[in-house]
């Protein structure tokens, strides 16, 4: 059994082979897919099917929108009334 480094593997964070020729199959026929898509998004016979192929344009195009959670307890509420004053600026001081 050899002790030191792992040999006959591909370095840590290349592609496989397979990998490489996947992309680029895929990349050829991406330009055909987004017609499709956008096909579907302007004659679609259902509002759900032209919203479901407006998404993925909007996602490659702007980015994904991030997720927003809610904690659901009284802590947002204090947290954005202490970012809500100015420096130094109380809520005693705002009313009087």
């Amino acid at each position: 059994m050899a002790l030191g480094h792992k040999t006959g593997s591909r370095l840590p964070g290349s592609l496989s082979k397979t990998t490489l020729k996947m992309r680029d199959l895929a990349g050829q026929h991406a330009p055909a897919a987004i017609e499709t898509i956008i096909s579907i998004m302007q004659h679609g016979t259902t509002e759900g099917l032209r919203l479901s192929a407006a998404c993925p344009i909007l996602d490659r195009a702007l980015g994904r929108p991030t997720t927003c959670t809610e904690t659901g307890n009284d802590d947002d509420i204090l947290f954005a009334n202490l970012f809500a004053n100015g420096p130094g600026e109380t809520d005693e001081a705002r009313t009087a």
